[in-house]
């Protein structure tokens, strides 16, 4: 996979301690690559820290909030027909409208006609079993906890898109 609009570059901390300066470093990669993707949470708090974390990594991002699964629906079919660049949704289960399975299931059945699908990843309080088996049964999805640190959020993105 070749790492189009990737950048890395090495990111210093001095941290001074006593008399002492001590000098940390770690490797940092950066994704240039224009995304556009759809936030599905009706938690505007958990919606700001999820767009802060994703900008760590991919500073070209455009987020669109919607807080409900039926208008969310209606954007993505609008985004199909319309052949708008959507590049990746993430999605809750529980919000108004549609759940977050039924959502994903309903935007799998409009894409059935269309080669390239839009990857789902889920980022959920929810843990049960028999809901993560429906998401796994769902075609390019992922599952993280909201507890998930951003470098395993920004992992998920990057391995999808």
């Amino acid at each position: 996979m070749e790492n189009k609009g990737l950048i890395k570059y090495q990111a210093g901390l001095v941290k001074h301690t006593g008399n002492a300066v001590n000098i940390t470093s770690k490797l940092i990669s950066i994704d240039l690559r224009t995304l556009n993707i759809l936030h599905l949470d009706d938690q505007i708090l958990f919606a700001g820290g999820i767009l802060n974390c994703i900008l760590k990594k991919f500073p070209n991002v455009a987020i669109k909030n919607i807080q409900n699964g039926d208008e969310a629906l209606k954007y993505v079919s609008s985004c199909i027909i319309n052949k708008k660049k959507l590049d990746l949704i993430i999605t809750d289960i529980n919000h108004p409208g549609l759940n977050g399975v039924d959502f994903a299931n309903a935007v799998r059945l409009i894409e059935k006609d269309f080669k390239n699908k839009i990857p789902i990843i889920f980022i959920t309080m929810i843990d049960d079993k028999s809901v993560i088996t429906k998401i796994e049964k769902i075609h390019l999805t992922k599952h993280l906890i909201k507890t998930s640190p951003c470098e395993e959020i920004n992992l998920a993105i990057h391995n999808l898109v």
